[in-house]
């Protein structure tokens, strides 16, 4: 009996385990809803929707070929006991996951249940990820474009089922704001930005006006699996968009999976700095109102407010405004990376756990081998959003001012508020601090941390980057030259 143990791999396309089990014999094509899992802090009914609508997307492909999704309620372990007490002997076939340390630990039991049982569980690759890479500098580019090069594995034509007698999916996952996931929408995403939208998709991802359009779009399917990497690389690959957007959406891909790599090599990241001589830089008792009012979009700030409000309702912003946000939290709140994370990870539709940790900490400044980007959130409303269209559509309490003053409502006079019935603390709230202030004392506090110890600071960072950095980071791996980017110990502003 052969046991296909689908995670976040919501397809029958381009799926080896399914693939391999079909040729041996009866298949169970399992999911197992685990509550222990949805209790987790970084997880949220925003996800848990997500899933519902690949379930059944993934149950509807699965009767093409002669199978039905059956979901198993309970723990991975007791999933495995129960499937062992009815069918004896089974092969378990499933992708290898980089998700967070919940599931890293889950899996860890469930090799060792396997091993205890005598029972063979097969995993394979879904990203350019390696399990237990000993070094970047060699292999693993070579290793990511060899595995988005190889042919596509094909879809099982028919696949004999074993029914277990257990329930499928909700057929009605509910009404959501969200994106859609689901085979179908990855398939009319992935058509549509070829055809049409990543025309201009270099020129138009910075800003959230013209990325909610321009950008692929592919993150939550490539998150949930409704679409597997290589598919999405090769389309891309021989599309014909522009040399310049097709080189730009692509090397996004391959740093789609340096960044899980970095999870998949250091799980620990997850949950403490990368470059450890930064633990304790932010009190995790500051200033715990003004991280409220940054999670909810009332920080008085309105082009970010604006980014915030968004996320918080469609599970969606672009790169850089994730950026920003992150910054701020981290920068001119100066408060923790972890409680920003938790927050992001639950807001955002596509959270992958492998660029989530990676990204904050990057983003705040952590990682020891990155510039430390400040981003002011002002200039980047006048820079993305000139005229004030998205302030005025996610503030649009502010939508009565002129373009500028949305931007900065606290420039804007007593007679400018009066006429136009807006009260600065009551309709909108005051500003927190002052931006350009707060990033003034960021860098003070930072370069206060690291005074006296420059050579330590350096020493673990030339560490990091041997462990986790690319050409690009900034700095050189031991023996390389230092590459012409600004170094660590400089900061970049925004």
């Amino acid at each position: 009996m052969n046991i296909v143990w689908f995670k976040r791999d919501f397809r029958i396309h381009d799926h080896r385990p399914l693939w391999e089990a079909a040729h041996l014999g009866p298949v169970v094509a399992l999911y197992i809803d685990e509550p222990d899992y949805w209790a987790q802090t970084d997880v949220s009914a925003r996800h848990r929707a997500c899933v519902a609508m690949g379930l059944k997307s993934l149950d509807e492909d699965l009767s093409n070929i002669g199978l039905r999704l059956q979901i198993f309620r309970g723990s991975a372990l007791e999933a495995m006991t129960w499937l062992h007490e009815r069918l004896g002997h089974f092969q378990l076939f499933s992708h290898e996951e980089t998700g967070n340390n919940w599931t890293f630990q889950r899996d860890m039991g469930v090799r060792g249940w396997c091993q205890a049982h005598g029972i063979t569980w097969k995993e394979f690759r879904q990203f350019g990820v390696v399990r237990g890479l000993k070094s970047r500098e060699k292999s693993w580019s070579k290793q990511w474009h060899e595995l988005m090069d190889a042919p596509r594995i094909p879809t099982p034509s028919m696949a004999t089922l074993h029914d277990m007698g257990l329930n499928g999916p909700h057929r009605n996952p509910g009404n959501q704001t969200i994106q859609e996931v689901s085979r179908q929408a990855a398939e009319v995403t992935l058509s549509s930005f070829l055809q049409e939208r990543g025309m201009s998709y270099h020129r138009h991802i910075s800003s959230p006006i013209t990325a909610e359009h321009s950008s692929s779009r592919l993150s939550v399917h490539l998150a949930y699996g409704t679409i597997s990497l290589r598919e999405a690389y090769q389309s891309i690959a021989k599309s014909s968009l522009s040399g310049r957007a097709r080189q730009a959406v692509l090397s996004r891909l391959h740093w789609h999976c340096h960044f899980i790599q970095k999870l998949e090599s250091e799980p620990e990241i997850e949950f403490r700095e990368f470059h450890p001589l930064y633990e304790g830089l932010r009190d995790a008792h500051a200033h715990e109102a003004n991280w409220l009012a940054w999670a909810e979009g009332r920080t008085g700030w309105p082009f970010l407010d604006a980014c915030m409000r968004c996320l918080n309702s469609t599970g969606w912003m672009n790169f850089r405004m994730r950026a920003m946000l992150t910054a701020v939290a981290s920068y001119h709140l100066f408060q923790p990376w972890r409680w920003t994370a938790l927050h992001l990870a639950r807001a955002f539709s596509d959270y992958e756990p492998g660029i989530h940790y990676s990204q904050i900490q990057m983003q705040s400044g952590t990682t020891g081998i990155n510039t430390l980007r400040i981003y002011n959130p002002v200039k980047q409303g006048l820079d993305q959003d000139p005229e004030g269209k998205f302030i005025a559509r996610w503030v649009p309490e502010l939508a009565i001012l002129p373009a500028p003053l949305r931007h900065e409502p606290w420039k804007a006079s007593p007679i400018e508020l009066a006429d136009v019935g807006l009260d600065i603390g009551t309709t909108y709230p005051l500003r927190i601090m002052d931006h350009e202030e707060a990033a003034r004392r960021a860098k003070k506090n930072i370069a206060d941390w690291r005074r006296g110890r420059i050579s330590q600071f350096r020493e673990v960072s030339q560490k990091v980057q041997n462990k986790h950095g690319s050409k690009k980071s900034g700095m050189a791996r031991t023996g390389q030259k230092r590459s012409s980017h600004r170094q660590m110990d400089m900061f970049g502003e925004e």
